[in-house]
């Protein structure tokens, strides 16, 4: 068996403005014969666009937040150490 190719959704719960409880999700994917991985937007999107003075800053700050966990998590599996 090989591994060739992986998703992973990371998802990480924070509040909204509005004080109702909300999920932010993004989605790794990690290419292990290449030894690379990418993250994206959960979504469709390619790129992630922060957006200056924003209203959905507990958003922007939960996604950053899987964004971390879904980074350790890629470098873990790919045994990147640097």
């Amino acid at each position: 068996m090989e591994k060739i190719e992986a998703t992973f959704w990371f998802k990480k719960p924070y509040i909204e403005n509005s004080l109702k409880d909300a999920t932010a999700t993004v989605i790794l994917i990690i290419d292990y014969r290449n030894n690379k991985y990418s993250i994206k937007p959960y979504c469709g999107t390619d790129d992630f666009e922060f957006i200056s003075s924003s209203h959905k800053w507990r958003l922007w700050k939960a996604i950053l937040g899987a964004i971390n966990d879904a980074i350790d998590f890629a470098n873990n599996e790919l045994n990147i150490n640097n």
